[in-house]
């Protein structure tokens, strides 16, 4: 399945991008890094505090002065240590599309949409790969204009998807710190 949510990702790229022009005053396109912690419902643990890299990239259309929708591709992993992970070596990682709507009003801003995400569990060597499922995506943070073109966008994100396998129906949760900088593309 893995195999299928880059495709997916580029598609929902494509299509806004296609399709946001004859709404849209401008497009930005915005990359984000940063760390996250997270749970996979099926390790027996609660929410793991051992941070992986978090990133993304995600193209917006400007649909009025305060929103935008957004279409893009995520990926966050972290650590597992208790559990069925106690005493062994597992990162858990969680990728694949999103898609919502943005608002800002100045400094502060929020978000909410859907994911189609997977998740791949990494067992010292030996791993396990989930279905993408759909899920959703929460964030909030501020924003500084650096320049007429850019803007650095501190915040937080949760997402959560569903994550079964062959054996069992889990979900995953993913809480990211991360520093996004997005840039206006074109006109506007």
């Amino acid at each position: 399945m893995r195999d299928r949510v880059g495709p997916s990702c580029l598609a929902a790229a494509l299509a806004l991008a296609l399709a946001a022009p004859a709404c849209a005053q401008r497009l930005a396109l915005e990359l984000t890094a940063g760390a996250a912690v997270g749970r996979y419902s099926e390790t027996g643990a609660g929410l793991e505090l051992l941070p992986g890299p978090s990133f993304g990239a995600t193209l917006e259309a400007e649909v009025s002065e305060s929103l935008a929708a957004y279409a893009g591709y995520v990926r966050s992993s972290f650590g597992c240590e208790e559990g069925f992970c106690a005493d062994r070596d597992v990162t858990l990682t969680s990728q694949g599309a999103v898609l919502g709507g943005r608002w800002s009003a100045g400094l502060p801003w929020v978000r909410a949409g859907v994911t189609l995400q997977s998740l791949d569990v990494d067992a010292a060597g030996a791993g396990e790969s989930t279905d993408a499922a759909l899920g959703w995506d929460l964030g909030a943070g501020i924003q500084l204009a650096v320049g007429g073109r850019t803007r650095i966008r501190p915040g937080v994100a949760y997402r959560r998807h569903g994550a079964s396998t062959d054996r069992s129906d889990g979900h995953a949760g993913v809480l990211a710190l991360h520093v996004g900088v997005a840039v206006a593309l074109g006109g506007g």
